[in-house]
């Protein structure tokens, strides 16, 4: 399982106080730097590098613009028992360079969360959103009685990394503290073409049930599910890896100056091991 290496067209995505692409919902995820020779460079015998790129952008896979180092709430390497801090490396117009350096034989998580940001949507616009919501009637009439859109929303990014052999942390099925965030029930580097992936999406570590979350393979196929009671929603596998699973959490804003309150989620998958690298440098 590994992600593989291909040339990504560029995309140019500009977010500020207001937006008018057709694409409204830009996610922002993680992919490894699959340009540096040292993104599974061991550098001694108990400590490996791990070398991974953000972007955000609204056409997975293709690369959209990178996010700004200062918009960065949390950035952090995370094993069973261990947070380090990932490293800012190399900002491109495009991607956002991260590195972090870990001790684990098995399983470790990149987990990036940004700051909120405040934007204000035009109304040729909000019919888009709204759609890739998930077409909420509740939302749609809310919009209508207020006649503007103005929101504040945060991104929040994990990719799990397999480096070793060894069998992934329970910790690893369980919420990370982050607002909203899609969490596998089973470890999701083990898991075979065909085979079913379970997503169960969280908000502020509770389930959501009733989430409208969304696979998009490397095509760039797209497959939405509405999660159960649970908060979960099943898969099937068209790849091991160079896929996204995301999601957007959206909730009323209590604040004068906003509308909505809106946290994005996505989750990526690395086998970054010797052997994964060998089969990805022949395909």
């Amino acid at each position: 399982m590994f992600w593989r290496n291909q040339t990504l067209p560029a995309v140019g995505v500009f977010i500020g106080i207001a937006w008018s692409a057709i694409a409204v919902a830009h996610d922002t995820w993680i992919f490894p730097d699959s340009a540096s020779a040292d993104h599974n460079a061991a550098i001694n015998a108990t400590h490996r590098e791990i070398a991974l790129q953000l972007t955000t952008g609204s056409d997975f896979p293709a690369l959209g613009s990178a996010s700004s180092p200062e918009r960065l709430l949390r950035a952090a390497l995370i094993s069973d028992d261990t947070s380090v801090p990932l490293l800012i490396g190399k900002a491109t117009e495009t991607t956002l360079g991260l590195r972090g350096l870990t001790v684990a034989t098995g399983v470790v998580m990149a987990v990036v969360q940004t700051k909120p940001m405040q934007i204000e949507l035009e109304p040729d616009v909000v019919a888009t959103y709204v759609k890739e919501l998930g077409a909420s009637l509740s939302i749609s009439r809310r919009y209508q009685a207020l006649g503007q859109w103005r929101e504040s929303y945060s991104k929040n990014a994990k990719m799990w990394i397999r480096v070793g052999p060894d069998a992934a942390p329970a910790s690893m099925t369980q919420p990370m503290n982050l607002p909203y965030e899609l969490v596998p029930s089973a470890d999701p580097t083990r898991l075979k073409v065909g085979g079913k992936l379970e997503i169960c999406a969280y908000a502020n570590g509770k389930r959501t049930a009733k989430a409208y979350l969304g696979m998009v393979a490397s095509d760039g196929t797209k497959t939405m599910r509405w999660s159960n009671a649970k908060g979960c929603a099943n898969f099937t596998m068209r790849s091991t890896s160079g896929f996204l699973m995301h999601g957007i959490f959206i909730t009323e804003s209590t604040l004068p100056e906003l509308d909505w309150e809106s946290h994005f989620a996505s989750f990526t998958v690395l086998d970054a091991t010797p052997k994964a690298a060998a089969i990805a440098g022949t395909l």
